[in-house]
C-alpha cells in the first residue's frame, strides 16, 4: 500500500498487482483520449516516441507530447507495455487504480465502475453528433455541459453521470480538476446510476 508520500508502506502482493493489471487492461481510458487529447513526453523520450511511431509534436509552450488515442493500444492493452515506452504511460495512476492498490476498493467494484463509465461514454457518443476528434471526450462533454440548455434531460443526465464518474474515479489524484460545476450532489449521481 502507498503512503501519502508515495513510498511503499507494505509489500504489495502479487495478487494485488494482478488485480491492478486486470483493471488496467479492462479499462484503457487513459490511452483513448477520454481525459486528454495528448500525453506529455520527457525531452529524452522524443526519439523513442518517433521509433514507436507515436508522432511526437511540440506545443506552443515548448512541451513535447504525442496524440491520444494512442496508436499502440489494441483493445484496452498496450502493444509495447513490456518494451520501452514513455514514462507518462508507466506513471499515470488513476484514482480507481490507487484505491484498488491500497485496498480501499475491490477489483469487482472497480470493474463495475469502469463498465458504468464506458456505458455512459457510448450512450453520449451515440447522441452527440459533433464528436470530431479535435478534443478529448471530457472536453467535449464539458462543452455539452456548458451549453446544457440545448440538451434533452436524458443526455444531460448521461453527461452529468459520466463527468462525475470520470472525476471521481479516473482523473489522476495529482491533477487538480474540480467537479464544483455539477448541479447535483455526488450522492444524487450514485443513486441514479445503480
Amino acid at each position: 500500500m502507498w503512503e501519502d508520500n508515495g513510498t511503499m508502506s507494505d509489500i504489495v502482493t502479487d495478487e494485488r498487482l494482478g488485480e491492478c493489471s486486470e483493471l488496467c487492461t479492462s479499462c484503457g481510458l487513459c490511452c483513448q483520449s477520454i481525459l486528454e487529447k495528448a500525453a506529455v513526453l520527457e525531452p529524452d523520450e522524443v526519439e523513442l516516441a518517433k521509433e514507436l511511431n507515436l508522432k511526437p509534436f511540440v506545443t506552443r509552450d515548448g512541451i513535447n507530447k504525442f496524440h491520444l488515442p494512442c496508436s499502440l493500444i489494441h483493445g484496452n492493452v498496450c502493444s509495447v507495455y513490456d518494451s520501452p515506452h514513455p514514462n507518462v504511460c508507466k506513471e499515470f495512476q488513476c484514482i480507481l487504480l490507487d484505491q484498488l492498490l491500497s485496498g480501499k476498493i475491490s477489483l469487482e467494484a472497480s470493474l463495475k465502475i469502469i463498465t458504468k463509465i464506458k456505458k455512459y461514454i457510448n450512450r453520449i457518443a451515440e447522441k452527440v453528433s459533433f464528436i470530431d476528434g479535435s478534443k478529448s471526450f471530457l472536453a467535449l462533454i464539458q462543452d455539452c455541459w456548458d451549453l446544457q440548455q440545448h440538451l434533452n434531460e436524458e443526455l444531460l443526465f448521461d453527461i452529468s453521470a459520466c463527468r462525475y464518474l470520470l472525476f471521481r474515479y479516473i482523473m489522476s489524484p495529482s491533477k487538480p480538476y474540480s467537479i464544483d460545476r455539477l448541479f447535483l450532489t455526488p450522492c444524487s449521481y450514485e443513486k441514479g446510476i445503480e
